[in-house]
Parts: C-alpha cells; structure tokens; sequence
C-alpha cells in the first residue's frame, strides 16, 4: 500500500491524527492500533455497526455477509461497505454479478 491508500484506510477506520505530514510507518503504526483494539473488543465492534440492507429492483433484499471486508477496493477506490450501499450502480452490479460478498435476506 502506498501512503495515499493508507490515509485513506485510516480515514476510513476513524483515525483523525494522521496527516500527509506522517511517515509511512506512523501511519501503519496506528492502523495497527486501531485493528489491535478491534481485536480486543470484537463484540463492542459489531454491536455498533448497523446490518446494511439493499433492495433492488426486484424487491429483493441484500446484505453483506458478515465474512465479507470491511472495505473493498472499487475501480481502485477503496470504499466501505456503507459507502458501496449508498451507491445504487455498484450494489447491482455487485448483486447480478453475483459477488460472494452479498447474501439475500429472507
């Protein structure tokens, strides 16, 4: 990764104390952190995020299954998953191409 994508990693993990005045290796030290606490809270993590739905035209319901990543690289730009349910163009490309990271809820 270079140091755009991981500023863009951290922005997106929620960390605000880096800069493009940070090095490289400050950057990946405090997504290191973030990804340390995680780990150590998995439940308190999960319980703030909101299951993210999509309709489609059809009328069926999708949902990111809960294996797929937090964040996913779209025409090389690193999106997250709410970030990609907001846009109508790439869920329906994501549901008629059949991705593994989609699951239809009942």
């Amino acid at each position: 990764m270079n140091k755009a994508d991981l500023l863009e990693k951290a922005k997106n993990l929620g960390i605000d104390n880096v800069t493009e005045d940070n090095t490289v290796k400050e950057i990946k030290a405090a997504i290191a952190d973030v990804d340390q606490e995680s780990q150590d809270n998995p439940q308190e993590k999960q319980e703030d995020q909101a299951e993210i739905i999509f309709k489609d035209d059809r009328g069926l319901k999708w949902t990111f299954k809960k294996s797929a990543p937090k964040t996913i690289n779209i025409d090389g730009k690193i999106m997250t998953q709410q970030e990609i349910a907001d846009q109508e163009d790439i869920m329906l490309e994501l549901v008629y191409g059949n991705s593994n990271f989609l699951t239809q809820k009942l």
